[in-house]
C-alpha cells in the first residue's frame, strides 16, 4: 500500500508551519482533534485521491487567467446555502490573501497586518 497520503498531509502540515498529527482518524480523545495536522487554529484535512472533479474545473480556470496573466480562483456556491468555497492552488495563497486584504482594508498597511499577526498569536 502506498505511503503518498502521509507525504501529502505532512506537506499540508508544513505549509501551515506545523507537523502532521500521525493517526488523525483514529481516537481524538488521545490527541485532542481529529485534524491531520497538530495546528491550533486551522483544522485540516487533507484528501488525497487519484482525481477530483473539481481539478477539473481549476485547471479549466487557470488556463483562462494564464491567457489575461491572472490568478486562478474558483469560488463555489450551492444553491439554497449560505456562503461560498474558494478554490486556490497553494502557490496562489499568498497572492490571493493581498488582494482580498486590499478589498476588505484598501491599501496595504503594515500596522493592519502586524495587528493581524498579533491578533493571531503569530
Amino acid at each position: 500500500m502506498s505511503k503518498a497520503w502521509k507525504a501529502r498531509e505532512t506537506q499540508a502540515a508544513r505549509f501551515f508551519g506545523v507537523e502532521r498529527q500521525p493517526g488523525s482518524g483514529c481516537d481524538f480523545r488521545l490527541r485532542g482533534s481529529r485534524s491531520d495536522t497538530t495546528h491550533d487554529v486551522l483544522y485540516i484535512e487533507e484528501k488525497f485521491r487519484k482525481a477530483f472533479a473539481v481539478f477539473t474545473l481549476w485547471r479549466d480556470t487557470r488556463e483562462k487567467a494564464r491567457r489575461e496573466g491572472k490568478v486562478p480562483v474558483v469560488m463555489l456556491a450551492e444553491k439554497f446555502r449560505p456562503g461560498q468555497l474558494l478554490v486556490v492552488h497553494m502557490a496562489d495563497l499568498d497572492a490571493v490573501f493581498l488582494q482580498r486584504w486590499r478589498a476588505r482594508f484598501g491599501a496595504i498597511g503594515l500596522e493592519k497586518l502586524r495587528a493581524l499577526e498579533r491578533r493571531l498569536g503569530g
